[in-house]
């Protein structure tokens, strides 16, 4: 060696032989030390670290292994030269065994490894649980609490997880202050309960050996003042046959439960209602016809008390056809417009007569024999208020008749039945600014308004037939009632209320009951051919006799029966 020094420094600048004269010697590659700790709990998870110091190598990886088996590559913090190998590893069997952490350079030709005994223990202490705290101090039921509790497992290998059992029912995994492996600390979960009463609160704590420990205490839950009162639906039903058993049904709801309910009738109570699965129910006989009011009172154990919205109920003569919803409520002279109205009748439609101001002005056509439409054209030639009346005669001779008075008014010049809107300023995103809104003026030489885009798509596929007009324009058409949803196009359901309607002329709504029923009328994807209502938009709409199955509806003929929406005021 000491001819090769000499030889290299011989052929060699000087800089570089003093170089190679300084270099240090070192009695190992570079120094490890550890891994720790030396002692741990058999099938308990635990960290082994080594570290390592090495001036001039760079430590590539370390490796890991005990009683000569590898557990695998170990994760370096620091730097290269001076940090700390880590790596978590599960020793089964309880003794003595050798865990070794073996270091290479980044080349993997300089390594060096260190050794420690570690005594490995069986864990069967059991953790400690302690009096529980509450938040607030005096729980109530139905209001969110906390519980806190102290656990320890000082002697042994930490918690893993605490839980809480309501009544014998799991609540859920508790928070761990000093988390997973802690050997003390406090566990806390926030829940609820919704009875008040005495209730079983177990604690349970189990160490990362699965030792258990409980803790049970009986707690008293006081019952939380309720000052919500119920929420009740107008009643179902809106009509039935005279001398007939109704069945009157609201869906009611309360925050801590239904005590009673009441049906009313004609503002006299006519006693409690059967409540099951949140809906009211009780049978009632009208025996006389005409228009009577109904709803539902219900009170919950606190007594709180709502009532219902009214329902008009109305009880028809099952000997005579029914006739209802005269349409259109306005016209413009000269101009031919769709007169209809709804049917029904037990014993089978005979005909329909349309009577303008006393005068018979000829037949009907009939949509169906026992229910539908009876409409025809008619041009009023004069303005002013005409009164209208449909008179309809079953197979039997009996009459049934509704009337209504229809304002003509003079013409609309070139607007009438036209969709028009304010032309917007340069630049207005708002979609709420007023010249977003589209109108269709009807017969009735008023402005009807779209109250959205998805009723005004169930009448028109696009908007190049809306025209732009100046304010004086706009404001010499007065408001008419909203523009409701093409009967037959969508289904409707309000966003207060789980029910879904099918809608008829003149925005009746009638109640799909069940979703067979849907899939038989609209098809199997009937579930995406449903609208939410507002409810600022409830009062656009009447209601009408459920629908139980496909036959009671057809929905191209309900779109069919409407060629402009004139037809549907």
């Amino acid at each position: 060696m000491k001819h090769l020094l000499l030889r290299i420094s011989a052929i060699c600048s000087p800089v570089i032989a003093a170089a190679l004269l300084v270099l240090p010697a070192q009695a190992a590659p570079f120094a490890i030390t550890g891994p720790t700790p030396t002692s741990a709990f058999a099938h308990v998870a635990t960290e082994y670290a080594a570290t390592f110091d090495a001036p001039l190598y760079n430590i590539n990886h370390c490796v890991l292994s005990i009683d000569g088996v590898d557990q695998g590559t170990m994760a370096l913090t620091g730097n290269t030269h001076n940090g700390t190998a880590k790596l978590t590893a599960t020793i089964a069997v309880a003794g003595d065994h050798v865990a070794r952490a073996t270091c290479y350079d980044d080349v993997a030709v300089v390594s060096n490894y260190s050794e420690a005994t570690v005594t490995v223990t069986t864990d069967v202490t059991a953790p400690t649980v302690s009096m529980y705290v509450f938040t607030p101090s005096s729980p109530q039921a139905g209001a969110s609490f906390t519980i806190q509790t102290n656990y320890g497992d000082t002697a042994g290998s930490g918690i893993n997880t605490c839980g809480l059992t309501i009544d014998g029912t799991e609540a859920g995994l508790m928070s761990l202050s000093g988390g997973v492996g802690s050997t003390a600390g406090t566990a806390s979960l926030a829940t609820t309960i919704a009875t008040a009463g005495s209730h079983s609160l177990l604690v349970n704590c189990i160490d990362r050996a699965n030792n258990s420990g409980t803790r049970t205490q009986v707690v008293a839950f006081a019952a939380a003042a309720d000052t919500t009162p119920p929420v009740v639906s107008m009643i179902d039903q809106s009509s039935v046959a005279i001398n007939t058993s109704l069945q009157h049904t609201a869906t009611v709801s309360d925050n801590v439960g239904i005590a009673s309910c009441n049906l009313f009738v004609d503002g006299t109570d006519r006693g409690s209602m059967s409540v099951s699965s949140g809906v009211a129910s009780k049978n009632f006989t009208y025996t006389s016809g005409g228009s009577h009011s109904a709803y539902v009172r219900c009170s919950d154990a606190a007594g709180n008390a709502t009532n219902g919205s009214v329902r008009t109920i109305t009880v028809v003569d099952a000997t005579a056809p029914v006739v209802s919803t005269i349409s259109p409520s306005a016209a413009t002279v000269g101009s031919s417009v769709n007169v209809s109205a709804t049917y029904t009748s037990a014993a089978g439609l005979g005909n329909c007569h349309l009577y303008v101001n006393g005068s018979d002005a000829g037949t009907m056509e009939l949509s169906g024999s026992v229910s539908g439409y009876a409409q025809t054209s008619y041009n009023f030639s004069t303005t002013g208020s005409q009164n209208v009346e449909v008179r309809c005669t079953d197979l039997l001779g009996h009459i049934g008749s509704a009337s209504r008075t229809i304002s003509v008014s003079a013409s609309a010049g070139g607007y009438a039945r036209q969709l028009i809107k304010l032309a917007c300023p340069a630049g207005v995103l708002d979609v709420n600014h007023p010249c977003k809104a589209v109108y269709y003026i009807g017969s009735d030489n008023r402005r009807h308004a779209f109250p959205n885009s998805k009723v005004y798509f169930t009448w028109y596929s696009d908007f190049s037939g809306v025209m732009e007009v100046n304010s004086s324009v706009l404001a010499s058409f007065a408001l008419g009632s909203n523009v409701t949803y093409r009967p037959g196009v969508r289904m409707v359901k309000f966003t207060t209320v789980d029910r879904v309607y099918a809608v008829t002329r003149a925005g009746l709504l009638r109640w799909v009951k069940t979703e067979s029923t849907a899939n038989a009328i609209y098809g199997s994807n009937w579930n995406t051919k449903i609208d939410d209502i507002s409810d600022a938009f409830y009062t656009n709409y009447s209601f009408g006799t459920d629908i139980n199955n496909a036959g009671d509806y057809n929905a191209s003929a309900e779109a069919a029966s409407i060629t402009s929406i004139d037809n549907n005021f």
